[in-house]
């Protein structure tokens, strides 16, 4: 996850390894942001009970999500439980260094396109200065005739 910067393909990869890990049942990844996200495997509806564990991604800036498991076979052993919360941590530096990486693209282009936007100002501004400096090179010629 370390390389990625793709916050579908992260949850997807942390869901992965909850189910593979813990052989649950049913694993739920919810996202929360600006484009909330809900990744199930398998890619059918949730159990109608509730999960037998809720894990948040919790991350320096607060909640990004929560992993719902459903697990019906064994109790979940604490051993488990600690290794989940290991695995939202990783997830969560993942999607704020995936969230960072995003603003800092976001960032750029608008600086880009502020750098963009002041070479036109100043091209339009050096061709109105030519034409006005000729229309008064003939009109001072007039004055000092006089």
């Amino acid at each position: 996850m370390t390389g990625l910067h793709n916050e579908h393909a992260i949850a997807q990869i942390l869901a992965r390894q909850v189910q593979e890990v813990s052989q649950g049942e049913h694993v739920e990844l919810n996202l929360t942001g600006t484009e909330p996200f809900s990744f199930h495997l398998p890619e059918v509806s949730s159990p109608i009970r509730p999960p037998e564990l809720t894990v948040s991604i919790q991350a320096a800036r607060g909640n990004l999500g929560e992993i719902l498991l459903w697990k019906s076979a064994t109790p979940i052993a604490s051993g488990e439980k600690r290794l989940l919360e290991t695995f939202a941590s990783q997830g969560a530096l993942a999607l704020e260094r995936a969230r960072l990486a995003q603003a800092e693209s976001r960032a750029r282009v608008l600086e880009e396109s502020d750098h963009l936007k002041s070479i036109l100002l100043s091209s339009v501004s050096h061709e109105l200065r030519t034409p006005l400096s000729t229309i008064k090179l003939p009109h001072q010629a007039c004055v000092e005739m006089k």
